[in-house]
C-alpha cells in the first residue's frame, strides 16, 4: 500500500517534524508501507521549506506552491483543481492529511474525478474552531472558512485520527459527529528519539545547567503562546520556591519580563535557556518533573500537546491539572501528578508519593499506527473489489 502525507501551506518547524515528517519516516523505514510527503508550500519560502522537508526525509517530496492566504478562499475552487492534479501524481492508496484545510481540499478534488482516488484520513490535530474562539489563532478573513473545513473533515473523510477521547467527544457536540471510524493516535515521540537513554544524559546536562545532585528541578518546555499555560502557572511559582528550598526551575522557553522578575528574586534556581530541537530531550533529562499545567480551556482539553511524549521519553514525572485529555492519560498510567499550580503544603508530599509509584507509557508510532493500517488495508481492499 502506498500512503501520502498531506500538508497544506505549513513551514518546516518541530511541529511538523514531529507529527508529519516523522509519519513518512515511519512507515518508509518501519512498515511495509511506502510513504511519500506531499505539500503545497507557502508561496513566498517553497523553495527553502521543500529543501528542508527534503533534507530531512533524505527523500524527495511531491510539491506544489500554495495560494497566498488572501486568495485562497476567492480561488478556492481554482486551488480544489490544483490539489487534484497533485494527489493524481501521487497515485496513493491512502491519503492522510494534516488539518482541515488540506483535508477538506482533498475531500473536493477526489470529488472530481471518483475513480483511482485514494482514502481519505482527516488527521485531527485539535478543536480548530475553539482555537479560533479562544486564542484568536487565525486570520480573521479564514476563520468562516477554515470552520466549514473543519466540518466537512469531521462528517466526510473515510476515517479520522484524534489526539484524544475528549475531542471526539468535541466532534460529536460541536458538529454531530456520529462514527466510529476515527483512531486515536496521540502525539507520539520521534522515531529518531523512540531509543533516547535518559541516564546517558543526566550528569551532564544537570552539570551544564548547575543542578546539583540534591536538586529538585522542575522543567517547561514551550513558546510563549497563550494556550501553552505560561501565565497561568508562573506567578504561582513564587510560593512553590519560597517553600521549597531544593527546588529550581529549568525553562527552555523565550525570555519574558516575568521570568527576569523570577531569576533576579531566586538567583541561580531558574534557569532560562534556548536549545535546539536536536538536545530538547538531553535538556530536559536534567530534570525530575515536566510541567503541563494549562488553562482548562477547550482547546487545551481535547489537546494532546508534543510536550507530554517528551517528557515520559525524558524520564521525566508530568505535573498537570484535572479536567484535561493530558490528565486523563496521566493518571491512568501513573505518568506523574495532576494538582493545581496554586502551592499548597501538602504538595510536595503528594509528588514524593506519585515519584515512587511512576509507571511508563510507550508513545511511539509503532505502539499506536497499527489500529490506522488495519483500517486502511480492510478499505482498500474493498475498494479493489468494488472500486466507486
Amino acid at each position: 500500500m502506498k500512503v501520502g502525507y498531506f500538508l497544506y501551506d505549513e513551514t518546516c518547524s518541530g511541529i511538523i517534524e514531529s507529527q508529519a515528517l516523522d509519519v513518512v519516516r515511519f512507515f518508509n523505514k518501519e512498515t511495509e508501507h511506502n510513504a511519500v510527503l506531499m505539500a503545497a508550500l507557502p508561496i513566498r519560502s517553497h523553495r527553502q521549506v521543500k529543501q528542508q522537508f527534503e533534507e530531512s526525509l533524505g527523500d524527495r517530496i511531491l510539491s506544489a506552491i500554495a495560494l497566498p492566504q488572501k486568495l485562497q478562499v476567492k480561488l478556492h475552487k481554482l486551488e480544489v483543481k490544483r490539489i487534484q492534479q497533485l494527489i493524481k501524481r501521487s497515485n496513493v492508496d491512502l491519503l492522510i492529511c494534516r488539518n482541515a484545510t488540506s483535508c477538506c481540499l482533498a475531500l473536493q478534488a477526489r470529488a472530481l474525478s471518483r475513480q483511482n482516488s485514494p482514502r481519505i484520513c482527516y488527521d485531527g490535530r485539535g478543536a480548530l474552531k475553539a482555537e479560533a474562539e479562544e486564542y484568536g489563532v487565525y486570520p480573521k478573513h479564514l476563520i468562516p472558512h477554515l470552520v466549514r473545513a473543519e466540518k466537512t473533515s469531521v462528517l466526510e473523510s473515510d476515517h479520522r485520527i484524534a489526539v484524544s477521547e475528549e475531542l471526539v467527544e468535541w466532534w460529536k457536540s460541536e458538529y454531530g459527529y456520529a462514527s466510529n471510524k476515527h483512531s486515536i493516535i496521540p502525539t507520539t515521540i520521534s522515531t529518531l528519539h523512540q531509543n533516547f537513554s535518559p541516564a546517558m544524559h543526566r550528569e551532564k546536562w544537570r552539570e551544564k545547567f548547575g543542578f546539583t545532585a540534591e536538586d529538585a528541578v522542575m522543567a517547561f518546555a514551550g513558546g510563549k503562546a497563550d494556550w501553552q499555560g505560561l501565565d497561568f502557572w508562573l506567578p504561582h511559582m513564587r510560593d512553590w520556591l519560597g517553600n521549597i528550598s531544593t527546588l529550581n526551575l529549568l525553562l527552555l522557553t523565550p525570555e519574558n519580563p516575568s521570568i527576569k522578575e523570577f531569576q533576579n528574586e531566586f538567583p541561580k534556581r531558574v534557569v532560562n535557556t534556548f536549545v535546539p530541537h536536536c538536545d530538547v530531550l538531553k535538556a530536559l533529562s536534567a530534570a525530575d518533573y515536566g510541567i503541563l499545567w494549562r488553562n482548562p480551556s477547550t482547546t487545551n482539553i481535547v489537546a494532546s500537546p508534543t510536550k507530554l511524549s517528551e517528557y515520559v521519553q525524558a524520564g521525566l514525572m508530568v505535573i498537570t491539572n484535572h479536567g484535561t485529555s493530558v490528565s486523563r492519560v496521566v493518571s491512568a498510567n501513573k505518568l506523574g501528578i495532576c494538582v493545581d499550580p496554586k502551592f499548597q503544603h501538602s504538595h510536595p508530599t503528594m509528588l514524593a508519593s506519585a515519584k515512587a509509584e511512576i509507571g511508563t507509557f510507550d508513545f511511539s508510532k509503532k505502539h499506536f499506527y497499527p489500529q490506522l493500517m488495519f483500517f486502511a488495508s480492510r478499505n482498500i481492499s474493498r475498494l479493489q473489489e468494488s472500486p466507486f
